[in-house]
Parts: structure tokens; sequence; C-alpha cells
């Protein structure tokens, strides 16, 4: 599994140079991929798209899967670092971490506070999802490695960091960069007018954060976990295990083991 993000990577690399809208396909594939291989283990689980308050299309949900006690929205995330980011390039790490990870927890987000308002999600193959009392909890899982960045304590000061800033350009910034900075901005907009709406469904909101129940995982660790895990309640027990947990590893596969031989 260590080797998984980076051989990924790098095929990807070489194939987009041949093929056209890849990164459309690839998307598309991951989120299918997903879903037919918890179904394929038994994990009950299914795709949804939202109806909002007029019928319209509200946005889907890539992969939800329930228990009695939890509601896991998953988004899945083809995004990677680019190779300017790794190289330190802090404007670009801005707008990559705004395509994929801010992206992926907006949509999420939107929906969680849906569900909370009206205590039902109407869907468009009909039916509704019901909260009955049950916990939320969002994970957006991502097609490529982003390091520390998975690590819960790691994440969850990073979004509340994003909740208070705002990107502005500078005179040496080329139109493209202009333009990324623009959407990466319009993205942190979004997440911040998120916590906001969230905050003021909650009497209690000093205490609860809209990032709590967040985790960020890529898809090598989740597929190591389903070697193991393969209903409902142990997978999301598994996840939300070491969410709360800071060992300073930084690394989910080398805490997913520590706590294993702890057991």
């Amino acid at each position: 599994p260590f080797l998984g993000p980076a051989f990924f990577a790098r095929l990807v690399g070489l194939y987009a140079k041949v093929e056209k809208n890849l990164s459309t396909k690839i998307g598309v594939a991951f989120e299918a991929r997903m879903l037919a291989r918890m179904k394929q283990l038994g994990i009950e689980c299914r795709r949804a798209d939202v109806l909002g308050s007029k019928g319209k299309n509200a946005g889907d949900i890539d992969l939800i899967v329930e228990t009695d006690k939890v509601i896991a929205f998953f988004e899945c995330k083809k995004k990677g670092l680019t190779r300017k980011t790794n190289a330190g390039n802090g404007l670009q790490l801005a707008v990559d971490l705004a395509r994929g990870l801010v992206r992926g927890v907006n949509q999420l987000t939107k929906h969680e506070i849906a569900l909370m308002r009206d205590g039902n999600l109407r869907l468009a193959e009909g039916g509704e999802l019901r909260l009955d009392g049950r916990q939320i909890v969002k994970c957006v899982v991502s097609l490529a490695d982003y390091g520390g960045l998975h690590d819960g304590a790691v994440l969850r000061n990073m979004m509340r960091w994003f909740c208070q800033v705002r990107l502005e350009p500078g005179p040496s910034l080329n139109d493209e960069q202009t333009s990324d900075l623009e959407y990466a901005q319009k993205a942190l907009t979004t997440l911040q007018a998120r916590r906001t709406e969230f905050a003021e469904l909650l009497p209690d909101a000093e205490q609860i954060d809209m990032f709590d129940n967040l985790m960020f995982h890529n898809v090598f660790f989740v597929e190591h976990l389903l070697l193991t895990e393969q209903t409902a309640e142990s997978l999301l027990g598994k996840l939300l295990r070491g969410n709360r947990i800071v060992t300073g590893a930084r690394d989910a596969f080398v805490e997913n083991s520590q706590f294993d031989s702890d057991r």
C-alpha cells in the first residue's frame, strides 16, 4: 500500500499524454468503482441524487453508508497535488486543495446542513434519507496521496484556517495564476458560508465544529481497511476510531497498525 500512490500518479501522468478527457473519465470510473467495490463485499451502500426544496437537483452524494447509529457521506475526488505544489509553491497548494479537498467538503456539508435542518433528504430515485437522530460523518476519499494532510488534526486545523483567510492576487501573478487564485478564493468563500450556516443550526455552536466529523483519506487506505472490514459497522468503526486521536505519526497505515496491535 505504501508504493501504490506514487505508482498510480506516475501511470496517470504518462497516460494523460495520449488520452483526451482522461481526468473526467477517471473521476467517473473512480466513483463507480468505489460503489461497486463496497457492494461486492456486501456492504450496504448507495449513490444518491438529492432534490432541493423546489424539486430541482441539489447535487449528488457519491456514496452513502448507513448503520443504525451513523450516516456516512463519502465524496470521491481524483484531484491530487501537482508538481508545483510538491516543489513548494504555496499558491498552487491552495489551488490544488480548493479543487479537490475543499470542493469535496463543500459538497458534503451542503447535504449535511440540509439533513440537519429538515431531518431528511429527498432523493431523485424516490424515497428519502432520514436522519432519525443518527450521527453524520463526512469523508473525502482522494485518488491521490496527500501525505500528512490526511492526518485528522492537521486536516481540522487547516480547514479552520481556511475559514479565516482571504486570498488576494499580487502584482507578480500572470493571468493563469490570477484565474486559479480566484477559483480557490471562491471555494474558500463557499466553505466559510457553509460554516456559518452550520453554526446557526446548533444552539451550542461554540462547542461543535463543522469539521469535527470530517475525515480525509486516500483510496489506498480505504482499500487497506476493506481487506478486513467488510460490513458497514466495522468499516465506519475503523474510520472513526482514529479520527480524534493524535499520535504524531501522521500516517493512517501506521496508526491503524498501532491501534490493532494494542487491542
